[in-house]
């Protein structure tokens, strides 16, 4: 029976790029884990994933339940990383009991780790939060 593919090649090699990119994501996770959320080991139980569909009004998004991370594939690998770091901290309020929401301590964390993402549609209203709780802004 013929394939949906030209030859059995073509078949591994898509799917030896999609477990290239699923690794790549799952090593970027445990090199922003170990040096930003160390103390957090419940964040090496999540899984993140990358979709082309169904995220309409964001560049991410974090499950609890199953300890999931969807990222949107934008094109775009700097913002990608961002995305992650943003649903990161999303996970490790969660993880640590506290209100896991766009909070100052969540603003605060993103600022920690040098990223406060400009398209972000929270963006002026982290950095209005960040002046008025003497956080320094660049």
């Amino acid at each position: 029976m013929k394939g949906m593919y030209p030859n059995e090649y073509e078949a591994i090699t898509l799917l030896d790029k999609n477990k290239i990119k699923r690794n790549t994501w799952e090593t970027t996770k445990q090199e922003i884990i170990s040096r930003h959320f160390a103390n957090c080991p419940q964040l090496r139980r999540y899984t993140v994933s990358v979709v082309k569909t169904g995220m309409k009004y964001s560049f991410g998004r974090v499950r609890f339940s199953d300890k999931t991370i969807k990222l949107k594939e934008t094109g775009d690998k700097e913002q990608m990383i961002n995305s992650l770091k943003h649903e990161l901290i999303h996970a490790y309020l969660f993880e640590e009991g506290e209100n896991y929401h766009h909070t100052v301590k969540f603003w605060r964390i993103l600022r920690q780790i040098g990223f406060i993402p400009k398209h972000s549609l929270f963006y002026s209203k982290a950095k209005q939060v960040c002046n008025e709780r003497g956080l320094t802004q660049k």
